[in-house]
């Protein structure tokens, strides 16, 4: 597996690739998938400049929530990002599965984000590109096995999945963290695409998503998991800051080194 982590187009290339990573998770001024107005000349200009740095773009982000604001408009950001990226040269979109709200009819809205889900998987195909929904179980279609059941309905060999346990991990589960790393990551096995690095931290049944090595993740047990289902792409190492990126990029690589 190779190391790869968040960046925008600012960033700097060679800075990133001396510090051991091959690859990017871009971000386009921000997280998200509503600002993506460059013109074709700039997003060939940062492609070339992550190539002549050395780095692949691994993925772009697209994340939107489809529950929230005007569907046509999530659609056709979504859309848009799925056009984007083989101009950026990335062949993996990540989005959201639309979140959950208090009192919303879950069953309805997974309906709702499956049919919009179907609207945009012909511009993946015509692309060439992968939409990836990364699990988080604050969305209604977040667990692998959601993700999976929505990758079965829509017939659809582009829609795939983000793997990051620390996103649908549960307090109940930290005695019996190895096991529960082993179920997640069987759950969605033969439809990962990506695998993100970070870490859990639970505080009075609060869970925070701190940087790899900061918290109760089992690094160990995460990577002999995703080495026995056979994914040997990229692991996306996030949630850093300047000061936090060599520890957690350490950390990562240690615990593949084992």
């Amino acid at each position: 597996m190779k190391l790869a982590t968040m960046a925008d187009s600012k960033d700097d290339p060679k800075k990133l690739r001396d510090m051991g990573f091959e690859g990017v998770q871009l971000m386009l001024d921000q997280w998200n998938a509503t600002d993506l107005n460059y013109t074709d000349e700039e997003y060939d200009e940062i492609k070339r400049k992550f190539y002549v740095g050395g780095l692949q773009i691994v993925a772009l982000c697209g994340y939107v929530d489809f529950l929230d604001g005007d569907p046509s408009l999530r659609v056709e950001q979504v859309r848009k990002a799925l056009s984007v990226a083989p101009k950026v040269g990335a062949k993996i979109v990540i989005t959201w599965g639309g979140f959950k709200k208090p009192g919303m009819d879950i069953e309805s809205a997974r309906k709702q984000v499956t049919e919009m889900l179907a609207q945009v998987m012909p511009t993946a195909v015509e692309n060439n590109v992968y939409l990836a929904i990364e699990m988080y179980d604050q969305c209604v279609i977040g667990t692998p096995k959601e993700i999976v059941n929505t990758i079965k309905a829509l017939n659809t060999n582009n829609l795939m999945i983000v793997m990051d346990p620390p996103n649908v991990f549960k307090a109940s589960d930290l005695g019996r963290i190895p096991k529960a790393i082993d179920e997640i990551v069987d759950s969605a096995a033969g439809n990962i695409i990506l695998a993100h690095a970070k870490d859990m931290l639970f505080k009075d049944g609060n869970r925070e998503l701190p940087h790899a090595g900061a918290g109760q993740m089992d690094y160990h047990a995460y990577m002999s998991a995703l080495k026995r289902i056979g994914y040997d792409y990229f692991l996306v190492v996030e949630h850093v800051s300047p000061e936090t990126i060599e520890f957690a990029r350490d950390y990562v690589l240690s615990a593949l080194s084992q």
